[in-house]
């Protein structure tokens, strides 16, 4: 699936374009995990070019929803009510996807942001730092299944790519930035819902 004017694709026909290429129940996505070589990871899907409308309607609810928090974050975090700046299907959004976690991390003397930004520029992690890592992974998805029901698919990118959709809203990000989050939340929605292991 990999194709040159993906920057030039706007979400809702990458979309379907990703439904379209469903052959055989299987599905191939594009992945940047090496920005100088992507290379396409395939899925085994349960769904097909018929459930694109309807997936595409929860997903145009939730980025408009994502948005609204977005533009009224400067508000929220100035102590504004939330029941008066947001509708309760935005409410709902923001408890499942964008407020803090009940529960805090404890990663110890490391900073779980920092180890994070290090293994993906390729450096050597200590087991020290690989096993805060893993932890911290095992500690979000449980978080993660608090809010969502239990698929296949791991919610913890889903979930990420949702709370980094609106914060580049919340910034005034690039257009071209929040399509390009717009698109990749796509495919983890999409993967969410309609991965088998």
């Amino acid at each position: 699936m990999i194709y040159e004017n993906r920057l030039e694709t706007k979400p809702i026909q990458h979309i379907r374009n990703l439904f379209d290429s469903i052959k055989d129940g299987k599905l191939s996505i594009t992945r940047y995990d090496a920005i100088e070589s992507p290379c396409d990871v395939t899925y085994e899907v349960s769904c097909d070019a018929a459930d694109a409308d309807e997936f595409i309607s929860k997903y145009e609810m939730l980025t408009q929803s994502l948005a609204a928090i977005g533009r009224a974050r400067e508000a929220l975090d100035s102590g504004a009510s939330i029941e008066e700046l947001l509708t309760p299907d935005q409410i709902a959004v923001w408890n499942t996807y964008v407020c803090d976690f009940d529960e805090e991390f404890d990663a110890g003397e490391y900073d779980v942001g920092e180890l994070y930004e290090m293994r993906e520029c390729g450096a050597d992690l200590s087991d020290a730092e690989q096993e805060v890592l893993e932890r911290h992974y095992e500690w979000f998805e449980a978080q993660c299944f608090k809010r969502l029901p239990r698929k296949e698919y791991s919610p913890v990118t889903f979930v990420n790519r949702a709370w980094r959709y609106e914060r580049l809203i919340s910034i005034n990000a690039p257009d071209v930035v929040v399509e390009e989050e717009a698109r990749l939340l796509a495919e983890e929605m999409l993967l969410y819902y309609f991965a088998r292991k």
